[in-house]
């Protein structure tokens, strides 16, 4: 994201009048910042939920475990697990934690397409009509095809 910043930093300052600079800087930053939280709550959501179900029916309480998984809890949860059966738990939480985050790259890979299309399409230039044959006739420095007979 870094490379990206400094570059639409550029591109939203660039495309204003010098007057209207620090309004423009501060929009910026401001939709930054909000894309920050709002991103990391979706996408955090989206973990969560995703693992939460893929947890269904592997251990009693799919939600918390999904919670504390996304946390970084993985070490507590084999903890607090018999050593019996910590190698098939350690297995499915990883195999968990891996399709949450695949969820998470594919989604964000959509809506990364999906706003790049829509980026494109919005900053299209105006289309132009093109002119017809009876248009290029009826120009205002058009003389008649015929002499005048004096």
């Amino acid at each position: 994201m870094g490379l990206i910043f400094q570059v639409a930093a550029t591109l939203a300052l660039s495309s204003v009048p010098a007057e209207h600079a620090g309004t423009a800087s501060g929009t910026y930053s401001t939709f930054e910042q909000l894309g920050y939280a709002f991103g990391v709550a979706v996408f955090g959501a989206l973990a969560v939920s995703t693992m939460t179900m893929s947890l269904q029916g592997k251990v009693t309480d799919p939600a918390a475990t999904a919670q504390t998984l996304s946390g970084g809890g993985a070490d507590s949860l084999l903890a607090h697990t018999p050593a019996t059966q910590r190698a098939s738990l350690e297995h499915t939480l990883h195999t968990v934690f891996a399709t949450g985050h695949n969820t998470l790259a594919l989604t964000a890979g959509a809506v990364a397409l999906a706003g790049a299309a829509l980026v494109l399409w919005l900053s299209r230039p105006p289309r132009q009509e093109r002119p017809t044959a009876a248009d290029e006739n009826t120009t205002p420095d058009a003389r008649p095809a015929t002499a005048a007979i004096e």
